[in-house]
């Protein structure tokens, strides 16, 4: 791998950043600050709310006790957007997207805390009995085609 020395001709003691690394990071942050991509979130059904929810978070628990302390994982379960309840996968539990919706919230200014004055507008999939969703551009939640 190609280090950079410095003016003498050395190679440097500790890690340094160069120019050009420096600058390749900030076209990074710049490039994902002005095309964001979408957060992926899953409609699954929902026991506590009766119906598809949005489900971006994930909650695992980790135990041990004293006679066995080993650690033991189950496996992750989605969190509802919702009820904040957790619900193990099973076999068929996902909504297929099928109607598109147009966000009515507003977006997160990229520079600035707050929301932006101008609507998202933004066009996504959704179940068509969801009575909540979750626009993944702007992250506002709102009524779902069933409420409209």
């Amino acid at each position: 791998m190609w280090r950079s020395r410095n003016s003498r001709g050395r190679e440097p003691e500790d890690r340094e950043m160069t120019v050009r690394e420096f600058f390749a990071a900030l076209a990074f942050i710049a490039r994902d600050a002005w095309s964001p991509t979408p957060r992926p979130d899953l409609y699954l059904h929902c026991d506590v709310c009766g119906g598809p929810t949005p489900h971006s978070s994930y909650r695992r628990i980790i135990s041990a006790t004293e006679v066995n302390p080993t650690l033991v994982a189950a496996p992750p379960e989605p969190v509802c957007a919702v009820c904040r309840d957790a619900h193990p996968r099973t076999l068929g539990d996902e909504s297929p997207c099928d109607t598109a919706m147009v966000c009515v919230g507003r977006r997160r200014r990229r520079w600035r805390s707050g929301r932006s004055r101008r609507r998202c507008g933004a066009r996504f999939e959704v179940p068509a009995s969801a009575p909540t969703v979750i626009c993944p551009w702007c992250s506002t939640q709102q009524d779902g085609p069933v409420r409209h």
